[in-house]
């Protein structure tokens, strides 16, 4: 009597495995993703000379003096046709000292890095290691900091679609 009990416990237990594996790997991606945006550091823009203490003060005084401002897209279309072909910050972006964003797939993967607050237009063309991604939705999180103090902790959703044209309106009658 035991014995058949611990057989059919095995099977039933062998049958619901499937299931049980599926939803655990989608918590454990589900938690990879929250740890990656949780754990991401920031970079601090350090700069000027000591020689140049006049310089260094004046534009920190006008860069505090400035409103920050930073916008994400939550779509784009690297299809070489030259509009929106890298996901980067609009171009009404201002006054921003600090920088960094990340690209993740959605099982939580990174896909994209980049930390040059110099060149915030870098953007992410929608390769992973030099091979082009599919279309679909990806995740971004951006860690920034104006000028004035101001701190962004953007967190969206965005659609890469390759196959987007832009359709020209022509009025031909």
């Amino acid at each position: 009597m035991v014995q058949n009990y611990k057989k059919e416990t095995s099977f039933l237990c062998s049958a619901l495995d499937f299931s049980y594996f599926c939803r655990m790997k989608s918590i454990l991606y589900a938690f990879l993703l929250l740890l990656a945006l949780v754990a991401m550091p920031t970079f601090a823009v350090v700069g000027g000379d000591d020689d140049d203490d006049e310089l260094t003060d004046s534009t920190a005084d006008s860069t505090a003096l400035q409103p920050s401002k930073l916008e994400m897209p939550n779509a784009f279309s690297p299809n070489n046709d030259g509009h929106n072909d890298k996901y980067q910050a609009k171009s009404t972006y201002q006054n921003i000292v600090e920088f960094k964003a990340m690209i993740f797939n959605r099982w939580g993967q990174c896909l994209y890095v980049w930390t040059d607050w110099t060149d915030i237009e870098k953007g992410w063309d929608g390769t992973y290691k030099g091979r082009p991604v599919k279309d679909g939705v990806y995740f971004v999180r951006v860690r920034a900091r104006g000028g004035d103090g101001k701190e962004y902790d953007i967190k969206k959703d965005v659609n890469l679609l390759r196959s987007f044209n832009t359709v020209t309106n022509t009025n031909e009658q």
